[in-house]
Formats: structure tokens, sequence, C-alpha cells
């Protein structure tokens, strides 16, 4: 991806990066636990950038300086759904803008299911304890 200046000079960078921002910027939205088919570890110690399986949940379309971003998020049980999705849109937009300058046209969300947060540390720790075993 890349944005033409007047003169010019080019900024590229690639997909994932956009993914990544996506990423960081929903860590910050209460009540989104994950993206689907990725738990957002409370400690996590691995950069984002450096994670494999970043896209997982997230799908980007671009056009020119516009991009359109579709989530799959599992949310936490007793949320406002109505709430997290006006904060991602706005969180999701607002930071892709600032660290690219790209237009947000539009924010899909699909939420793909829901649990409690108690559950969901449950299978946070349980999927450490076997990345952990796998790393031995």
């Amino acid at each position: 991806m890349s944005i033409e200046q007047a003169d010019s000079s080019t900024l590229a960078f690639e997909e994932k990066v956009l993914e990544v921002i996506v990423q960081s910027a929903l860590t910050n939205v209460d009540g989104v636990l994950s993206l689907e088919g990725k738990l957002f570890a409370a400690d996590q110690t691995e950069p984002l950038a450096a994670q494999t399986d970043f896209d997982k949940g997230v799908t980007l379309e671009r056009e020119k300086n516009q991009v359109t971003v579709d989530l799959a998020i599992v949310v936490e049980f007793g949320k406002d759904f109505t709430g997290i999705f006006s904060e991602i849109k706005r969180i999701v937009s607002e930071e892709i803008q600032r660290m690219t300058n790209l237009e947000v046209v539009e924010v899909n969300v699909h939420i793909a299911d829901i649990t409690t947060k108690d559950e969901y540390k449950k299978i946070s720790s349980e999927s450490n304890n076997e990345a952990a075993e796998v790393e031995k």
C-alpha cells in the first residue's frame, strides 16, 4: 500500500501494518475479548508485528486513500454491544487516520461469539500453557 505525495514521493506500507493498528486499537475497547481466532493475552510479551496470526478476524479493503475494515470479534457477555460497536468505529478510524492518513470509510463488526470474563481468562490461560508446552 502506498500514499503518493504531490512531489511524487511515496510512503508505502504492508497491509499487515493496518491489521496491527486495528488489533492494537481493539485492545483498548472495553468488552472486546478477542478477534475471532486470536485471543488478546493480558500479559502479552510478543510484539504485535512479530505475531504470525495478526490478521485473524481482520479483513481490509483499500481503494486509493480509503479503507474499509471488517472485523469478527468475541465480546464479553453482559456488555452493551451497540456501545462497543460505536467505540470500535471511533478508535479504529482515529488510529488508522492518525498513523497513516488514510480515511476509514466503513467499519463492519461481526460478533462471532460471546463469553464471560472468567471463561475468557480460563481459555486464555489454557492457550498460554499450551504455547509454553510447545516451546519446551
